[in-house]
């Protein structure tokens, strides 16, 4: 799941996604952040949120699907 964490913007919000200790975390906009719990390895689900990561040959995440009741909302890797 390394390969997932960085800074993802886009839609709404900033989603930050960092690896400490082996557990992903997601901060949004700057915020607390919150653990993540896997559920395969590229759909993570926390926060009542749940993220699909898409990742490029390499298997970096280059976007990220973020599912919430109000609809889907994608965001970019920027780092």
């Amino acid at each position: 799941m390394a390969s997932t964490k960085g800074c993802i913007s886009g839609g709404p919000r900033t989603v930050e996604v960092t690896l400490s200790g082996g557990v992903l975390f997601v901060a949004l906009n700057g915020g607390e952040k919150r653990p993540l719990v896997p559920q395969s390895e590229t759909y993570v689900s926390g926060n009542g949120l749940t993220y699909q990561f898409t990742r490029d040959d390499h298997g970096i995440a280059t976007h990220v699907i973020e599912s919430r009741v109000s609809g889907d909302h994608k965001y970019e890797r920027q780092k």
